[in-house]
């Protein structure tokens, strides 16, 4: 929790959040409440249209909206624990 604090603003996807309140459990304090989480709306169409520009057909849809955020808002870094994002990222400017 104190980690996701050091950061002035987290920007989460819907699907990302909805993913999280599926596997939470009984964590307090809730990460969704903390001031700096903004949550995210990403449209579909455009969402499918960044997915295939950048050939990323094989991540999930958090993923992908993950990515799609860091590049259209514009987010240099991105938080994430999988290593095909993290090359993703990379190879799109992020880090």
């Amino acid at each position: 929790m104190k980690l996701l604090l050091q950061f002035h603003q987290i920007f989460l996807p819907d699907s990302v959040s909805h993913e999280y309140k599926k596997h939470k459990g009984n964590i307090e304090p809730d990460v969704l409440s903390l001031e700096n989480i903004k949550q995210i709306s990403v449209e579909s169409e455009k969402r499918k249209k960044f997915i295939n520009e950048h050939k990323i057909e094989k991540l999930h849809l958090g993923e992908t909206e993950c990515l799609y955020l860091c590049q259209s808002l514009p987010i240099d870094v991105i938080l994430t624990d999988d290593l095909a994002v993290r090359d993703i990222a990379s190879s799109i400017g992020i880090t």
